[in-house]
């Protein structure tokens, strides 16, 4: 049973930032200045006063048994979509996982059913980021949520926190507002727009595109991939265009000095349940914007890494001084996930593997990391196919391999292979 308080949550989740919401808000707040003013004693201003208050609390109600209607026996219900016809203007459209030496038969299963994950990739971009002087621009202004899933947020949240046995925060994240380009990166005087949005509008936005919402008779009243792309051969939305929340997602490969890859498994209550990801795998929030906020150039690249270097220290149970640098790799569009923004990067640990393996996990960390775990992955052979996963030995973990880990190793593959300074500090040349 979701508690009152956290209902009344989802209901300012789906109306915070509409027309409905900033009218009610200042009419609230027009009937308090009024209900201040009786103190003069005048009967006219008192009879303002009750209108508007009585108006407010009419249209707040209202809104709230609407939005409880539209949701009521209503449920989502996974499904894959491939995103078979989806159009790119540019960039390389990334369908994983890529067939290799795994189980050839789990991989046809999952080719049956369609269940890949899609990302699209921009060289010129990836090429640009590493040395990029790019930087982020701060909007005060929050994106109205998408129109399409409003009446359906109640739904949505209360499954989730029902999922998360009761555990479900609506944090302050961050929002990219446009698209990268290779000319913005490019460009000293480059910018890219960030603004402030919350977790609650990444789950009934980004996340509700993998779920159909489905009625108590089983009939689907909403596609989440409709929030994608409409049909076969429609284009990807610009982030510019689209209404979805596209927080911004950043993950990190760590490795220690003995060049073990440090990765945590996520736990059950986890969305990605079972599933290795690099440690350094999460959302920017404020406090990675606030941690700059004695940095006048505000750089993007700095950003990026805060929030890499802040996951990482979260869920791999570091201390910050563990951590000897991070560099920013690659950049893609989750297209599973709403084609929201993600960023990978290397970080290089100071201290050997079992320094870092088995560590306890954080308290506050439990409800999505189970364990963290340390893997051999042959480097040469990663920066010979920074596509495929052969330079992963095992095969246990190789089909644990999560998008944004495989995202990684791929970016980081095609590094080593133009970048001889990085690859020096992690492949010993042979004479």
């Amino acid at each position: 049973m979701v508690p009152l308080r956290q209902r009344v949550d989802f209901y300012l989740a789906a109306v915070s930032g509409s027309r409905l919401w900033y009218f009610n808000f200042m009419l609230t707040l027009v009937s308090i200045v009024f209900g201040l003013a009786t103190i003069s004693g005048r009967s006219g201003v008192k009879i303002s006063a009750v209108v508007l208050s009585s108006a407010s609390f009419v249209i707040w109600v209202a809104d709230w048994i609407r939005h409880r209607a539209a949701s009521r026996n209503l449920s989502p219900r996974e499904v894959h979509p491939a995103f078979n016809g989806l159009r790119v203007e540019s960039g390389t459209v990334i369908r994983f996982p890529r067939v290799g030496p795994v189980r050839e038969k789990w991989l046809a299963e999952l080719a049956r059913e369609k269940r890949f994950d899609v990302a699209v990739s921009w060289d010129e971009i990836d090429s640009e980021l590493p040395g990029t002087k790019a930087r982020f621009r701060w909007s005060r202004r929050r994106k109205e949520i998408s129109v399409k899933v409003r009446p359906f947020v109640n739904a949505v949240l209360a499954n989730v926190y029902e999922h998360n046995r009761g555990s479900l925060f609506n944090g302050k994240v961050v929002r990219q507002d446009e698209d990268l380009s290779a000319d913005v990166l490019r460009s000293e005087k480059g910018t890219v727009n960030l603004s402030r949005t919350r977790y609650f509008s990444m789950v009934v936005t980004n996340y509700l595109v993998e779920r159909d919402l489905v009625d108590g008779k089983g009939r689907v009243v909403f596609r989440g991939s409709s929030l994608v792309t409409g049909a076969p051969g429609d284009p990807l939305e610009t982030l510019k265009e689209s209404s979805l929340a596209n927080v911004i997602g950043a993950s990190t490969l760590a490795f220690a000095e003995d060049n073990l890859a440090v990765l945590v498994r996520q736990s059950s209550n986890s969305l990605s349940s079972g599933l290795l990801w690099a440690p350094g795998s999460g959302s920017m929030d404020l406090r990675d914007v606030r941690s700059l906020r004695f940095v006048r150039s505000q750089p993007l690249a700095a950003i990026i890494r805060a929030t890499m270097e802040r996951e990482l220290t979260e869920e791999a149970s570091l201390q910050p001084d563990e951590i000897m640098w991070t560099e920013i790799n690659g950049y893609f569009r989750w297209v599973n996930k709403g084609g929201k923004p993600e960023y990978v990067g290397v970080t290089r640990l100071q201290g050997n593997a079992n320094d870092f393996k088995g560590r306890r996990v954080r308290l506050t960390e439990r409800g999505y990391v189970d364990s963290v775990e340390t893997v051999t992955i042959d480097l040469e052979r990663l920066m010979a196919e920074p596509s495929s996963l052969r330079c992963i030995e095992s095969e246990e973990v190789r089909v644990a391999v999560s998008m944004p880990l495989f995202m990684c190793l791929r970016a980081f593959g095609r590094r080593l292979q133009s970048d001889e300074r990085l690859r020096r500090q992690f492949i010993p040349s042979r004479r």
